[in-house]
């Protein structure tokens, strides 16, 4: 493990529904990376996720979350929110409005106002407009877009996106990354997405995952 590693595997396998989806997996992601991983559908991009965080059960050889054995979710990471996780789907509480999905579960110190809040969604079409709407009042680009929103905000040690930028319209994605790394500097960043070329642009480094379980670095 180097000095600054936010999270670190070694050997690390998993299964779903009895079928191993990847085996023999190494992966260390460093304070500021920004980690890409790509590869075809079925490939276990999202599995991956899930296994390193240590929110879904993997055989591993060796796992470290801040230089420490262990994974993020046993070291309550994603409580305090060091680690922050969005998950492609049911990323949102419904009975919440988009405001307070983004704001829910910050510490004071780093709760937005709502003015603050209405600023960062100015940026992106149609979404100011429905913050005081419900998930389903709204449209899965909007839900999408506030979900990133909050993952950027606070100070987060290692941010996990599987997928962040599903149903937002194509033009706003440049504005979607660069709203997220712009707040994540020094905050490590492993995750997934559909438009390659454009998260390409942003990754630091890509893993290329094949339903075959082979991978290279780029």
């Amino acid at each position: 493990m180097t000095k600054n590693s936010v999270v670190l595997v070694e050997g690390m396998s998993a299964r779903r529904t009895g079928r191993v989806v990847f085996e023999d997996i190494d992966l260390e992601v460093k304070c500021g990376e920004r980690v890409l991983l790509s590869g075809e559908n079925g490939a276990g991009k999202s599995t991956l996720l899930e296994a390193i965080l240590g929110i879904l059960p993997s055989d591993a050889r060796r796992r470290e979350w801040l230089g420490v054995s262990g994974t993020p979710q046993a070291q309550r990471a994603l409580r305090t929110r060091e680690a922050v996780y969005l998950p492609q789907y049911g990323n949102l509480f419904q009975s919440l409005t988009l405001l307070e999905n983004i704001t829910v579960g910050l510490p004071s110190q780093h709760r937005p106002s709502r003015a603050s809040v209405q600023k960062l969604a100015r940026r992106f079409d149609g979404l100011e407009e429905a913050l005081d709407r419900k998930p389903g009042k709204t449209s899965v680009g909007q839900r999408q877009l506030a979900a990133c929103l909050r993952a950027s905000l606070g100070t987060p040690r290692l941010l996990v996106l599987d997928e962040p930028t599903a149903g937002v319209a194509e033009r706003l994605i440049p504005e979607v990354y660069d709203g997220l790394f712009e707040r994540t500097t020094e905050t490590a960043v492993l995750f997934t997405e559909q438009h390659v070329p454009f998260a390409q642009r942003w990754a630091t480094r890509t893993i290329f995952l094949s339903d075959t379980v082979r991978r290279s670095d780029a």
